[in-house]
């Protein structure tokens, strides 16, 4: 986004720390100290005709997804009973990313 804004030294910033972050991980998992990577939303399969490899992208993307969205909407529907639950200053926001929760940080 701060590409986009034109705040470029944010950007190459962020840039940077992504980078960063993936090669230490890699490290890490060359080391074993992290479990192998498997991809979680695709499936390495092969066509019948050419016998060429291709990733399968599979459904649990949409499952997750929905898991994730009904988690919006219940903290939604709490603030809208008069839940102080999302509101500025509140401490209790949950952040967007905490619905994802189940899902490996990648970034």
């Amino acid at each position: 986004r701060a590409m986009e804004t034109g705040e470029y030294d944010i950007a190459d910033q962020e840039k940077s720390r992504l980078e960063n972050k993936q090669r230490a991980t890699r490290r890490k998992r060359e080391q074993g100290e992290l479990a192998t990577w498997k991809p979680r939303w695709f499936a390495k399969a092969y066509d019948e005709d050419s016998g060429e490899s291709y990733w399968r992208f599979s459904s649990e993307y949409w499952t997750d997804r929905e898991v994730a969205a009904d988690k919006v909407r219940d903290s939604q529907a709490a603030t809208s009973d008069g839940d102080d639950a999302g509101k500025a200053g509140s401490g209790k926001h949950t952040a967007s990313i905490d619905y994802w929760s189940n899902v490996e940080d990648i970034f």
